[in-house]
């Protein structure tokens, strides 16, 4: 199942809208997993989590009628293979559009990357914002960091 306890801070919307963040790592010796989230309930949210299956993947994922659903997965652009690096920052954006809602990731907040897409039939009152992760998968990090994660928000931005 889905980690459900990550910490969150929201607030209302309605309708259509986008949201985006831009993430950066807290602590270049911890991992930074974090991102956007949509909330209706416990059974019914999405979010755009960077770094949960390793530090250059953006997943998009969540529940739906109370089924844990990933709806599409990417992988951040690096530098040259001798070269890579955690990107200093990632732009996460969510777009609403009816019952649709679209993920898009970016390193610089100019060229765009498609992560996925997904029906999301609930209501037009959600909530909307950010959480961060602190919960470690042992298979990709098997006993490392035992104090967790640190994630950075440096903007959160929403358009209705």
């Amino acid at each position: 199942h889905l980690n459900r306890s990550a910490p969150f801070l929201l607030r209302a919307s309605s309708g259509d809208f986008t949201i985006q963040a831009t993430c950066a790592p807290a602590n270049d010796s911890l991992p930074s997993i974090g991102g956007l989230v949509i909330w209706n309930d416990d059974d019914n949210f999405l979010r755009l989590v960077w770094g949960s299956r390793g530090k250059h993947e953006v997943s998009f994922e969540g529940c739906i009628d109370g089924q844990d659903v990933i709806a599409g997965r990417g992988q951040l652009p690096v530098g040259l293979p001798q070269r890579i690096s955690l990107p200093r920052q990632v732009v996460l954006r969510l777009v609403r559009r009816g019952d649709q809602v679209t993920a898009l990731c970016s390193t610089d907040g100019l060229q765009w990357f498609g992560v996925g897409q997904a029906a999301f039939p609930v209501p037009p009152d959600v909530e909307v914002g950010l959480h961060a992760v602190g919960w470690i998968d042992r298979t990709l990090y098997p006993g490392a960091f035992p104090t967790g994660t640190a994630i950075r928000f440096r903007a959160f931005q929403m358009w209705s």
